[in-house]
């Protein structure tokens, strides 16, 4: 986690190599940090890095997956439904409406 409270650090790098558009690169740094929240109960952080995972699928040149976007938005709405987390949750909910036209 970064000082402060701003997030998981690979979270952030995932969110700079989908800048520089190096997909394989920040799924690997979504997993790990995926990885990092479930095994510290991060639940918010968790929340945060499944959401921007999926988001992140939709940027990639029309290769979405969307069975795996769906699963990761499924439990980032399942996260936010527990820990009141509704403004991430109303966005996670039209992604997933998004996937799901």
């Amino acid at each position: 986690m970064l000082y402060g409270g701003l997030g998981s650090v690979d979270r952030m790098l995932a969110l700079i190599c989908i800048i520089s558009e190096r997909y394989e690169d920040a799924d690997s740094h979504f997993k790990a940090a995926e990885g990092f929240c479930r095994k510290a109960c991060y639940w918010p952080e968790l929340a945060w890095t499944t959401h921007d995972h999926a988001a992140s699928f939709a940027l990639r040149d029309g290769q979405t997956n969307t069975h795996d976007a769906t699963t990761m938005l499924d439990e980032t709405i399942r996260i936010c439904e527990e820990l009141g987390m509704s403004t991430l949750e109303e966005r996670a909910r039209s992604h997933r409406a998004l996937l799901a036209a």
